[in-house]
């Protein structure tokens, strides 16, 4: 039993040792962020009614975005309006008007389903594009998209 145990120990202490790799980056496996910078270029007017009015999206592919995400996990967007970046959480609304009277309401949230993340801006009246470029200061901005899998 003796020498048993002394070659467990023996073990423990020398078994551990091995070569190391080099130091990886910082993280936990099971997140998953990205940051991306979306302009006007990539968002497209979605006319629902077929007048050249609507709402605009930005469609974002990821195999990350799995049915057990979807299930168990959690899938975040973050915007940012400058660099170094200060984080607003989605969804957002902005309101123009004062006291007296709303010009408009803008909304932005986003959806995803399996491979698949899209990030939707809409306002309260329907908008052509050139109505949505003059307005692009609100989305046309910093994303950071963030994937939580499962453990």
């Amino acid at each position: 039993m003796k020498k048993l145990l002394l070659l467990f120990s023996l073990l423990l202490m020398f078994g551990c040792e091995g070569p190391t790799g080099p130091a990886g980056k910082d993280g936990v496996f099971n997140i998953y962020t990205e940051i991306i910078e979306l302009t006007e270029e990539d968002f497209d007017l979605i006319d629902i009614w077929g007048y050249g009015y609507g709402f605009i999206e930005y469609s974002f592919s990821s195999p990350l975005i799995t049915q057990d995400v979807i299930e168990n996990g959690m899938v975040f967007v973050d915007m940012s309006w400058f660099e170094p970046y200060n984080w607003n959480s989605m969804p957002l609304m902005y309101i123009n008007g004062d006291d007296s009277d709303v010009n408009w309401i803008m909304d932005g949230w986003y959806i995803y389903s399996e491979g698949e993340l899209r990030i939707r801006w809409d306002m309260s009246s329907d908008y052509n594009w050139s109505e949505w470029l003059s307005v692009s200061m609100y989305w046309d901005n910093y994303y950071k998209i963030t994937i939580i899998s499962p453990l």
